[in-house]
């Protein structure tokens, strides 16, 4: 266990791009005996339409279907996932409500997996996905290697995170000052800038001009926009 957790950490810090996470996920993914692995993550705004990012070393022409056909909306183990604090091994349970998707998977090899969750402090949340065409996962198997599957997925998880995130989610390496944020506290508390001002004892002109800033490091419209985003992003 202890060899396995070195290698993993010794691994992916040399990872500098996409590419070079995808190929020592899927040497570790074998070492563990799968032959798929696919790591998913959403960022965690705007909230209407989060921005995914996923590497995967799926048969293409399953990878090439499952993004035409929009399947992340309806893929099963995303949905678990979503619900999930753990990691789970498949069944046929997951797939009882999408039994066309699931024979459409199955049809390209992928027949037997588990998927494990990772969620961290800026709302970015991300799950592995462990995948092979043979043996089914059984209880022994998955008590011998479920520690390792979460140090898998902590380590692909945050250098993934950091290569993606200043592309499709820069305000997660805002910094707000303690002052902006004692302010869109009180603002999300349903202050107006004055009301804020006289429990702060300092001018409306000085909450506006930190409001400004702060909706300006949050990319946001107005700062119920802001205030929302920092407390999204756990920044508050």
């Amino acid at each position: 266990m202890t060899l396995w957790k070195e290698g993993v950490l010794q691994s992916f810090p040399f990872a500098e791009s996409e590419p070079q996470v995808l190929e020592t996920m899927t040497s570790l993914a074998h070492q563990l005996g799968f032959d798929y692995c696919a790591y998913g993550l959403r960022m965690p705004i705007p909230l209407s339409n989060p921005p995914v990012a996923m590497l995967c070393n799926y048969p293409v022409a399953w990878a090439e279907q499952y993004t035409a056909r929009n399947y992340l909306a309806i893929d099963p183990t995303v949905r678990q996932a979503m619900k999930s604090t753990s990691a789970f091994a498949w069944s046929e349970e997951t797939f009882s409500s999408e039994r066309v998707f699931w024979e459409e998977a199955r049809s390209f090899g992928l027949r037997e997996g588990l998927a494990s969750v990772c969620r961290d402090t800026g709302g970015v949340s991300g799950m592995l996905s462990l995948v092979r065409s043979g043996e089914a996962i059984t209880e022994i198997e998955w008590q011998a290697i479920s520690a390792r599957v979460l140090q898998l997925t902590e380590a692909v998880h945050w250098t993934f995170r950091g290569l993606v995130t200043p592309r499709l989610c820069p305000e997660l390496n805002a910094k707000l000052s303690p002052r902006e944020a004692d302010i869109l506290r009180w603002t999300g508390d349903g202050k107006t800038a004055q009301q804020v001002a006289e429990v702060l004892r300092i001018s409306e002109r000085t909450i506006n001009f930190h409001l400004r800033n702060a909706m300006a490091k949050l990319n946001a419209a107005n700062k119920t926009e802001a205030t929302l985003r920092a407390a999204v992003l756990g920044l508050l």
